[in-house]
């Protein structure tokens, strides 16, 4: 699979955001320091991207539910390191909807909305800018041991408001996460999510995520680095006599195959680590890999995307849902992502632990576009709901009072790292890059200390020799 090099071989086991990303950085170090690396990337699907893939439809680009990137994150500046500069735009922030009580109020998003809508009365208008104020100077560590909820009722601002109040937090945060349960929820994962977006803001990017998959495809191809898709792994082990990790894969071509690699990252969901690691039975030949830690929760939305031929109200843009966990944005009103006259709308509801998307919150999705767009139905050309898609396999929770429910870069094996939205404490894509970056260094750093081992190996040989 991998091209032969004197060097040393690298895996990387899921072609998914992270896994490309940390692919590319591998190359990129190395070769930068001279080092001769080679690097394989072993992707399930035909098509590398995962969850960034983006389906083009009678020229709409689709991306699988709401995808927005932070501006202040780390997946930004890694991107950047690595030659990509996403381009889009800001979505407006002005004059959204907020439905409450079965009602179309004015969403407070700026000072002059606060002074002008009726979702909230006089004090629990002060209360709420009296938060946003101090929103910078709030210590993160003195909430770590507390949920969302817990913090909403705890704080000095918020919890003698009245319920709406509560519930605009409550759904800024879901806003900023994805994560419909605010009774797990870390506080501290909620505040420094709510803060990237008030200080940095987000980006819809124009012919949506497939434009960061392209490119790191393309520098992934310039860089030499073997990508393989449609090449499922099925065990990973490392060998007693030579202490090298060997990789089981499925090809097309070639049936049943195997391959030995001197590091690897692991960039696949937890559940298909537990899969790749549970079937290897240790032998002389074969040492198990501990690979995984403990369980995590995945964060899930039922989403619907709508595709118009035109916008038939341009005014309604962005609206949320304040008592229900509902999202409503016009992402083609910012980035390039419809034809001329075109709309693409994304819809969402937020799922709490083992909810299930049903065929009645399709329902009522359709029915906040029958609010805020009214004749849409007739100006449909594609539309797709998506019941219960993964948008993150961490849900950050409090775990021995401290922020926790993700797995770290390092596993228990010297020679392995993770990357994905499911390892490190940044949230979403940012989990995805900011794990990749560092994963790829730290398997960088491993890799140029073993040459450097080996070496003096080798040296210390013949000079006895």
């Amino acid at each position: 699979m991998s091209k032969d090099a004197e060097g040393q071989k690298v895996a990387v086991i899921g072609g998914g955001l992270a896994g490309l990303a940390a692919a590319l950085n591998v190359a990129r170090i190395s070769q930068s320091a001279g080092s001769e690396v080679a690097v394989t990337v072993f992707e399930r699907s035909p098509n590398p991207g995962g969850r960034a893939q983006t389906t083009n439809k009678d020229g709409f680009s689709i991306n699988f539910g709401p995808h927005a990137l932070y501006q202040g994150g780390a997946a930004f500046p890694f991107l950047k390191e690595l030659g990509i500069d996403p381009v889009g735009a800001a979505p407006p922030a002005t004059r959204a909807t907020a439905f409450y009580n079965g009602k179309a109020r004015l969403l407070p998003l700026t000072l002059p909305e606060v002074l002008q809508t009726t979702l909230l009365g006089l004090r629990d208008k002060l209360r709420f800018l009296a938060f946003m104020t101090r929103l910078n100077s709030i210590d993160e560590s003195s909430i770590e041991s507390l949920t969302v909820n817990q913090w909403i009722d705890a704080d000095k601002d918020l919890r003698g408001g009245g319920k709406a109040l509560k519930s605009l937090i409550r759904t800024l945060v879901q806003l900023t996460t994805y994560t419909g349960d605010m009774s797990k929820l870390s506080a501290a994962a909620g505040m420094c999510q709510l803060r990237l977006a008030v200080s940095s803001g987000v980006s819809y990017l124009h012919g949506g995520w497939a434009q960061m998959v392209d490119a790191l495809l393309e520098r992934l191809e310039n860089a030499g680095v073997e990508i393989t898709g449609g090449c499922e792994v099925s065990e990973i082990f490392r060998s007693p006599e030579t202490g090298k990790i060997t990789v089981v894969f499925k090809d097309a071509q070639n049936g049943i195959v195997s391959e030995t690699f001197d590091g690897a990252i692991i960039a696949v969901p937890p559940e298909a680590v537990k899969s790749i690691v549970a079937g290897v039975r240790e032998s002389a030949e074969r040492k198990a890999l501990y690979l995984g830690g403990d369980p995590l929760e995945d964060v899930k939305a039922a989403c619907l995307d709508i595709c118009l031929s035109e916008l038939p109200n341009p005014e309604k843009t962005f609206a949320l849902g304040v008592d229900e966990p509902t999202y409503f944005s016009v992402h083609s009103s910012a980035a390039k992502l419809a034809p001329p006259n075109g709309a693409l709308i994304h819809l969402a509801y937020y799922l709490k632990g083992g909810e299930t998307g049903t065929h009645e919150i399709e329902k009522r999705l359709e029915k906040m576009m029958d609010d805020l767009q009214p004749g849409w139905r007739d100006k449909v050309v594609f539309k797709r709901y998506l019941a219960n898609i993964v948008v993150t396999h961490k849900l950050l929770s409090v775990k021995n009072e401290k922020l926790g429910g993700y797995w770290k870069e390092e596993t228990e094996e010297p020679d392995i790292f993770r990357a994905g939205d499911w390892v490190g404490a940044h949230p979403l894509a940012d989990g995805s890059l900011g794990s990749a970056k560092r994963s790829s260094e730290l398997l960088v750093a491993h890799l140029q200390k073993q040459a450097k081992s080996n070496g003096s190996s080798r040296q210390s040989v013949i000079s006895c020799g």
